[in-house]
């Protein structure tokens, strides 16, 4: 689904928020289209009538849930993590990186964050450029547990703070 806010063309099976920006994608209301409208004979003086509009029911705006964890990137920005598991990749972090760099970073899944029993966890099962956690390695190494502040370097090119909200 492609995403209102910023044009970002989503995954089909992504139907809750845009993996670009995180605006909701079920809030987003479908673009008008026009029917055609069928042939009719018209005598000396009528006019055809004017063509059918057909909308598609509006939907009500979900509120987007509440973050409930953000990854800082020093002097470029933050990304809110509001619904998850959530596999991050090369889209996710293409913004904070040159375009150089941002190859490292692979694409569908570099990192997964999780939750489970009230904690987070990072795991990096499928990059090929590896991923740190507090300087240490952890590709390959099954889900290991975050914390406030822990830092999450990404292929050597891209260092991000993680953050509890809650």
């Amino acid at each position: 689904m492609k995403c209102n806010v910023c044009n970002f063309d989503n995954p089909p099976e992504e139907k809750d928020f845009c993996q670009k920006c995180g605006s909701p994608l079920s809030a987003q209301v479908a673009t008008p289209i026009s029917a055609p409208v069928p042939a009719v004979s018209l005598e000396a003086g009528q006019q055809a009538p004017a063509p059918l509009e057909i909308k598609a029911p509006e939907v009500a705006a979900a509120p987007a849930p509440a973050a409930v964890a953000k990854l800082v990137i020093p002097g470029k920005g933050e990304m809110n993590l509001q619904t998850l598991p959530k596999n991050l990749g090369r889209e996710d972090f293409v913004k904070f990186l040159s375009p150089d760099d941002s190859k490292f970073i692979s694409r569908g899944e570099h990192i997964k964050i999780s939750l489970a029993d009230d904690k987070f966890f990072v795991q990096d099962d499928k990059s090929v450029n590896g991923t740190k956690l507090n300087g240490d390695e952890i590709k390959g190494m099954g889900p290991k547990e975050l914390k406030s502040d822990d830092k999450i370097n990404l292929a050597d090119v891209l260092t991000v703070t993680f953050q509890r909200l809650n």
